[in-house]
């Protein structure tokens, strides 16, 4: 599912956390700086990128324009592109390779399929001399959806979503060209592999968000396409039994940032989860899918310190579990993991990631870095 928004949402989660000011709190006292280290945050050189599986719980981090990987036992690795973010199948095991067909960096991509427990790789059929590919893995990492937003003329697939099927090594056809000189952009795979998200547009589009875009859900068992409401260009999250999913709507300039929820047995009317004068920036769902967490700015200003809200799906029970003052951190990553929920704190200098216990207790820093997702999570 998704999931620290991100991904391909990293870059939306950095600029949120640019525009927001934010605290990042306790039931107890507040840090008035950044805490020290302790002997569980990493502070040795990182590993040679590995070759073996990530074990659950691996915290995937940003550190200083480095992406690691801390397993549970506090060696950091660190880790090439196809083994983080959208580049990596949700399980970690796979990944794929952007290579140019020249020295040349602005020449076409050719994508590998990479084995991240073997190293070994090989050529995704219909994945060579792209303009601007991108990838959409589903969670489990038996396929991966592959897109070119800028297609040469009269490429073959031009437009096309194709679908990697790991198993076979084959690729096909799997959402064709919405009209000439249009492109589909897979955005998110349901967690059960059997929906997708995607958008259809102009060539070249440059997001989710972009103008004339429309918005589809594709389900894999009937090969049907459904339209969606407008705000649901702003996906960001699955749920995680798959019944629907989280979009953003608004944005945090006009001061109207919220969420709404998607139930996929009735997608064309959305239930709005943030209250009024509220502004939501991130969100997450708990491991029972009973539950979301928000980092909520409760004045509905940018300028206001954030927390962190927990709420039921319908929007109700709404609760803050931290009671932040501090203005001159962001909080720029949100997780909920199986042992608490998991945040990132980033100032002017550095950045750190912390849990806290879904009473809002017992909060620590347990990472130097931004979160980027939880293995097995």
């Amino acid at each position: 599912m998704k999931r620290v928004m991100i991904i391909a949402l990293l870059g939306v989660l950095l600029c949120v956390g640019a525009s927001v000011t934010v605290d990042q709190a306790f039931a107890q006292a507040v840090p008035t700086a950044p805490p020290a280290a302790t002997s569980s945050v990493p502070t040795s050189t990182p590993a040679a990128p590995n070759s073996k599986a990530l074990p659950n719980g691996t915290l995937i981090l940003l550190q200083k324009n480095q992406a690691i990987a801390l397993p549970p036992n506090k060696q950091p690795i660190a880790l090439k592109p196809e083994q983080f973010g959208a580049q990596a199948s949700g399980d970690y095991r796979f990944g794929v390779r952007y290579t140019h067909a020249t020295a040349d960096p602005n020449s076409p991509s050719n994508l590998l399929f990479v084995d991240n427990t073997s190293g070994q790789t090989k050529p995704i059929p219909g994945g060579t001399n792209l303009g601007a590919p991108g990838v959409t893995w589903k969670r489990d990492g038996s396929g991966v959806a592959v897109f070119d937003q800028q297609p040469a003329p009269n490429a073959p697939n031009a437009g096309a979503i194709l679908y990697y099927d790991v198993a076979s090594g084959q690729s096909q056809v799997l959402i064709a060209p919405p009209a000439p000189n249009q492109t589909a952009t897979p955005i998110g795979w349901s967690p059960s592999g059997r929906y997708l998200i995607y958008v259809a547009g102009g060539a070249g589009v440059e997001g989710a968000g972009a103008p004339s875009l429309k918005v589809f859900l594709y389900d894999a068992t009937t090969k049907q396409s459904t339209a969606l409401p407008a705000d649901a260009t702003g996906f960001v999250a699955w749920d995680r039994a798959s019944t629907g999913f989280f979009a953003q709507k608004g944005d945090i300039a006009s001061g109207t940032s919220g969420f709404v929820y998607f139930g996929i047995a009735a997608p064309t009317t959305p239930k709005a989860l943030t209250p009024a004068k509220t502004l939501d920036f991130l969100i997450d769902v708990s491991p029972d899918n009973k539950q979301i967490v928000v980092s909520s700015s409760a004045t509905g200003t940018g300028a206001a310190a954030v927390n962190l809200y927990t709420m039921n799906f319908d929007g109700s029970n709404r609760a803050a579990i931290t009671t932040l003052k501090i203005t001159d951190q962001s909080i720029t990553a949100l997780v909920w993991g199986a042992d608490g929920i998991y945040y990132s704190l980033s100032g002017k200098s550095d950045s750190t990631t912390w849990r806290i216990g879904a009473d809002g207790k017992n909060a620590q820093q347990i990472a130097v870095g931004t979160l980027l997702a939880i293995v097995g999570n």
